[in-house]
């Protein structure tokens, strides 16, 4: 069983254009995205899925550099992008991973992905983790079932909601044990605003090359060290959540259920540190 990598990466956004590419320390947001994500436990291969412009051979030397296969797409209809990419590379489950996330864990990723495949599962995500280290597990025969029915523009450019709100599908979710959620809210990891910007430069600045290695207990002990140096994207945290909850309402809108209640099989991620 093949299980590939999937890094959804453009230029383009609207709230901070080119943020992938811009210098943070010693790197970039789509750099250090992608070595953390070559580094997964059970991946046999990572696909930088990127959009088929001139414009942006950036992001596709970068992946090349580092190691990753490359994938150019629809910039719109990021699940045909997705799709795409993983039949070419004969997947048999996909991890989804967006490259605004320069510290997603592998430990955290490889026990998702571990859970997802040796317990059968069609979908799986994790929660309780901070912002950043987002990460999402389906079968091809999920999305492929999702790239042949979609119809919605919500569905095509947020490529799991018709997959991990469809009430038939068995769901696995790897959550984040309640010791080692202290002063998460106040912890942002990914990258979208100036303001997050300022904040990833400053902490690979001051962690150096050594934070290419952290987990991410060891990055979140190392931002509470330095709490502050580092207040720089905090006023986004309200910002970001009135932006979610309005991207919900608008597939509400479109007919789409969020949150629709599955029961979904809960299992507490381990620290193997």
């Amino acid at each position: 069983m093949k299980a590939v990598c999937i890094v959804q990466a453009r230029r383009g956004s609207s709230r901070l254009p080119d943020k992938i590419l811009k210098p943070i320390g010693h790197t970039t947001a789509l750099e250090s995205c992608l070595k953390r994500c070559l580094q997964i436990p059970g991946i046999d291969e990572v696909i930088c899925a990127g959009v088929a412009r001139d414009e942006e051979q950036p992001v596709f030397d970068i992946a090349a550099a580092v190691g990753a296969s490359v994938f150019r797409g629809d910039e719109a209809n990021v699940l045909s992008r997705y799709h795409g990419a993983a039949v070419a590379a004969g997947a048999d489950y996909v991890m989804r991973i967006t490259s605004d996330c320069p510290l997603v864990d592998p430990g955290v990723c490889g026990q998702l992905l571990g859970s997802v495949m040796d317990g059968g599962y069609a979908f799986g995500g994790i929660a309780g983790f901070p912002h950043g280290l987002d990460c999402e597990v389906f079968t091809m025969a999920e999305l492929d079932r999702a790239f042949r029915e979609t119809t919605s523009s919500m569905e095509r450019e947020h490529v799991t909601l018709g997959i991990k709100n469809r009430k038939e599908n068995s769901m696995l979710q790897l959550v984040c044990p309640q010791q080692y959620r202290e002063l998460q809210g106040d912890i942002r990891l990914v990258l979208d605003y100036p303001e997050d910007h300022a904040f990833f430069d400053t902490l690979f600045h001051l962690a150096g090359s050594a934070i290419d290695d952290m987990t991410w207990l060891e990055v979140k002990a190392f931002i509470l060290r330095h709490h502050a140096k580092l207040q720089q994207n905090r006023a986004v945290i309200e910002d970001w959540k009135q932006s979610t909850a309005a991207i919900m309402n608008k597939a509400r809108s479109e007919g789409i259920e969020v949150g629709c209640g599955y029961d979904e099989a809960r299992v507490e991620w381990r620290f193997d540190g």
